[in-house]
């Protein structure tokens, strides 16, 4: 975790050179669980987490935890190695894990033109035949960044 943190400070510092090979270093360290700890933590999902611990006790932040980074169940991070395919079969996935898990929202993050724009498409495409409406939170063409909520 303290790695995770040290790559946010970088990430918010716009160091991106740095943030991509600490990030890497996680990967193999670390494997997905890494990844996804890193991602939801430069993602500053932790903290909330914090809060919702210190507001529902040990127990319940337990579950949620659970959620976040075991079963990757709140997040999407769009990487520039996921297809529209892929990113498809992702959003699908969540969408049907939210349900089961009675979670309201997914968020969908991604980094780049290409990214952000097939984020969009995709979102666009899946969005009438599917179980949420959508909201882009934050599109900062500047940065290359984007956070899309999937209500479900």
């Amino acid at each position: 975790m303290e790695e995770a943190l040290f790559i946010r400070s970088e990430f918010h510092a716009r160091r991106e050179g740095v943030v991509k090979v600490l990030k890497h270093q996680m990967i193999v360290q670390y494997g997905d669980r890494g990844r996804n700890i890193t991602n939801l933590c430069t993602a500053d999902y932790f903290d909330d987490l914090i809060s919702y611990h210190n507001d529902n006790g040990r127990e319940a932040f337990q579950k949620v935890y659970d959620l976040m980074v075991n079963k990757e169940a709140f997040a999407l991070f769009v990487h520039s190695g996921m297809n529209k395919s892929s990113i498809k079969t992702e959003i699908n996935q969540k969408v049907k894990q939210a349900v089961n898990f009675h979670i309201a929202s997914i968020f969908i993050h991604g980094r780049g033109k290409t990214i952000i724009n097939r984020i969009l498409t995709v979102v666009k495409e899946l969005e009438p035949e599917s179980k949420f409406t959508s909201q882009v939170l934050f599109n900062e063409a500047k940065r290359g960044l984007i956070i899309v909520k999937l209500i479900v």
